[in-house]
Parts: structure tokens; sequence; C-alpha cells
């Protein structure tokens, strides 16, 4: 009897023990919001004020790659003083877009709202402008679409290094 259970004892913990590890190994980390507004005003010296940002930074690719990405992306969104919204709003000429993707990885299964800043989805009136984008474009970020709520203030950023 003890024979038995030692014969199918040691298999199953080998099994739970290779179970958890491939758990631990294998889980994608969580990607966490960031509100430090120092990074943003370093990489965007074009964006004037910055009131307050939440955004997020993560390797191009798989989490779970073994060789390590030389690109990465940042998305996320900006609060802009009034005075600097009046600036862009009266600077460029924008363009109604009528979709924007929050979709922080590339997969898209995280996400964000705008509601993390206190705003409705229905209230955002989102814009771009070739210009704009190309005078926010950081030199090492050659993939990049900025897009501006002139009412709210707001603009929310997406790039990617390369």
């Amino acid at each position: 009897m003890k024979k038995k259970i030692i014969i199918i004892g040691i298999p199953l913990l080998v099994c739970i023990a290779i179970l958890i590890t491939a758990i631990f190994v294998f889980q994608k980390p969580k990607i966490q919001c960031k509100t430090d507004v120092q990074p943003l005003i370093n990489r965007f010296p074009n964006m004037g004020e910055i009131e307050k940002c939440v955004w997020k930074y993560g390797d191009v690719g798989s989490q779970n790659s073994r060789i390590p990405s030389t690109n990465h992306w940042l998305k996320g969104f900006i609060i802009l003083s009034s005075e600097q919204t009046e600036q862009f709003k009266n600077e460029f000429d924008w363009n109604d877009v009528s979709h924007v993707d929050y979709a922080w990885t590339p997969s898209g299964e995280e996400t964000v709202s705008v509601s993390e800043l206190g705003f409705k989805e229905e209230d955002m009136h989102w814009k771009e402008n070739e210009k704009f984008n190309e005078q926010m474009q950081p030199k090492d970020y050659p993939i990049s679409r900025f897009y501006f709520d002139d009412q709210n203030g707001v603009i929310f950023f997406d790039i990617v290094s390369g």
C-alpha cells in the first residue's frame, strides 16, 4: 500500500510542480498605469504645460519572449493647461476623428478609458493633424499618433520606438 502511494504520489507531485512553474513563468505581467509627468515632458518637449497624465509603457512583441525587444511602445492621455489647449486649438487646422483605439498592447488585451481621468467617452471630441503629429513626434519613435480633444484639453498619444 505504501509503495502504491509513493508510485502514484511522486509523479503527481512532479506534475503539480511543473504546472505551478508554468503558470508563473508564462503568466504575462500586468502593465501598470503611470502618472508621473516628467518622463512625458522629457519625451515630448513641444507638448507645453502638462497638468495631469496617465500612461503605460511596454516592450513590442511577446511579454514571454526570452529575447528582449529593442523596441517599445508608450500610450496614454495628457491633460493640458487651458492656455496650452487654446494655443494648440488655434495653431493647427484639426480634422475630426470618428474612433480612437485605446488598446494598450498590440493584441489589445489591456485597454484604458478616459474615465480614469474623469471624462466620459461620449463627451470626447477627438481630432488629428499631421503637422501637429510631426511636431510632437519624438526622434526615436518613428511610429507616432497624437489625437487632440480641443474641448476637454486632452491628448491621447500612441508611439512606438524604432
